[in-house]
């Protein structure tokens, strides 16, 4: 995002196929992909879906909350960017004044549904 030929930020997701039915992530057909026309540009270098593994974390600040309607998308699930919204809440005062953090890393393994009760850890790699 420019603002004032001013770079603000720079984002990047990966995106996976979700059978539905099943709940899981699904093989694309080579069929699918030639409906699209996917992109090789990427903005960090990273091409590669990492498996999920959780961290260990000394966390400063824990935080719980519901998903609430306000929070869910087309999927029936918790929208990725309400993810950080969250983990604001999460931040300790002094922290959240800062200047920092300019970086973010938010793993989860489903997606947060309806009234599902949530912990967040927020840690540091400093």
């Amino acid at each position: 995002m420019i603002l004032f030929g001013n770079l603000l930020c720079i984002a990047s997701s990966k995106w996976a196929f979700i059978d539905i039915q099943k709940n899981s992530i699904s093989k694309i057909t080579e069929e699918l992909i030639l409906l699209y026309t996917p992109e090789e540009k990427t903005v960090f270098g990273e091409t590669d879906i990492a498996k999920f593994k959780v961290p260990e974390i000394k966390a400063p600040a824990d935080f719980t909350f519901q998903v609430g309607r306000k929070d869910i998308d087309v999927n029936h699930h918790m929208h990725n960017t309400y993810y950080l919204n969250y983990a604001y809440e999460a931040f300790p005062l002094a922290l959240y004044e800062a200047d920092e953090p300019n970086n973010f890393e938010i793993l989860y393994k489903t997606g947060a549904k309806l009234r599902k009760l949530c912990r967040l850890l927020l840690s540091s790699r400093k």
